[in-house]
């Protein structure tokens, strides 16, 4: 029985030349079993980094095994045997035909990752005859470095580009689902952020991102103590968490308001008090949902995924005003 990890991942294949094994039968189980954990995000002529490999065999007999892993020109990716760059291999060894066992090769990063990407094969041949070997496995895929993926405007899905490395054909790469901000900003009430922006992060590893923040074109001075990027543009640096598939993004756990008026600010101040919940400014509504605010996603995941996107605001009754459209109002000096 394969052992399963929760951030490994497994690749099952059939053994790739059965011509070349006399009489090789059909088995139920697997020829070879090999996987990896996930390695990377990898930057610009990375380093040379040590890949920890494990492989598990139901042979129809003893066999001498050797395990190369080589990395080649991107542009020779579609060539059966491309010239190498650079290998990392073990010597031959006698493995029992049900045996299960751990490698450590070296993946050449150092002087050969650049942008235009790197091609990567890991292979184990067997020895055939007395001066005659034979490929039992392979597995080819490509990587690329950590650079800014730029999202084309009105796409909301894509897969992530392959900045990380694992024994793996099933890993298709990040999946990323824009989608569920389609639906922006709803609050039942005008008053605070309580419903949590979010969207859809597929990949197993931990979500990470260099900056996500929000920029409002606040053109009713109605955010005033806000950070100003320009005379009416505010930014407000933002958060996020992960919950099995799910990216949720918050305001920061520590800001402050002005009780009186629901202005929001990001440091202390005089007349302002801690708060964990951005408010909407009291009494401007309708100046809130005609102000702009748009949602950056900056170098977010393993491909560094940027995106950009105006977010929808609705609100349902106010929370205090006018008895018609708010869920509490004053009538005669009694709440109602």
């Amino acid at each position: 029985m394969i052992k399963q990890f929760s951030l490994l991942t497994i690749l099952t294949t059939s053994i790739l030349n059965v011509g070349a094994i006399e009489n090789a039968p059909i088995q139920d189980v697997p020829d070879v079993i090999v996987y990896s954990d996930v390695y990377g995000p990898f930057e610009e002529y990375n380093e040379n980094i040590i890949l920890d490999i494990h492989i598990e065999l139901n042979l129809d007999s003893d066999m001498t095994l050797k395990e190369k892993l080589y990395v080649f020109d991107i542009d020779k990716y579609e060539e059966p045997r491309p010239s190498q760059k650079a290998v990392s291999f073990t010597y031959f060894k006698k493995r029992s035909k049900r045996e299960a066992y751990d490698i450590n090769l070296q993946l050449h990063l150092e002087k050969y990752l650049t942008t235009e990407g790197l091609g990567v094969e890991f292979v184990i041949d067997y020895q055939s005859g007395p001066n005659a070997f034979n490929p039992l496995y392979s597995y080819r895929t490509k990587i690329f470095p950590r650079t800014s993926y730029y999202l084309d405007s009105g796409e909301e899905e894509c897969v992530g580009p392959l900045t990380y490395f694992a024994i793996d054909s099933t890993l298709k790469g990040e999946i990323f689902d824009f989608t569920p901000l389609n639906e922006g900003i709803e609050e039942e009430s005008y008053y605070q952020y309580t419903n949590l922006l979010h969207f859809e992060y597929k990949f197993p590893k931990p979500f990470i991102y260099d900056d996500i923040n929000l920029v409002i074109n606040d053109v009713y001075n109605i955010f005033p103590h806000l950070p100003r990027l320009t005379m009416t543009y505010k930014k407000v640096q933002l958060e996020a968490y992960q919950v099995d598939d799910i990216v949720y993004i918050t305001f920061p756990s520590q800001m402050y308001v002005e009780k009186s008026t629901n202005y929001m600010s990001m440091e202390e101040k005089e007349g302002f008090v801690p708060t964990n919940t951005f408010l909407f400014p009291s009494g401007e509504k309708e100046n809130v949902l005609k102000t702009q605010f748009r949602l950056n996603l900056t170098r977010i995941g393993y491909g560094a995924i940027v995106y950009s996107k105006i977010l929808n605001l609705t609100f349902g009754r106010n929370l205090f005003g006018d008895c018609s459209n708010s869920n509490f109002c004053v009538v005669g000096g009694r709440a109602e």
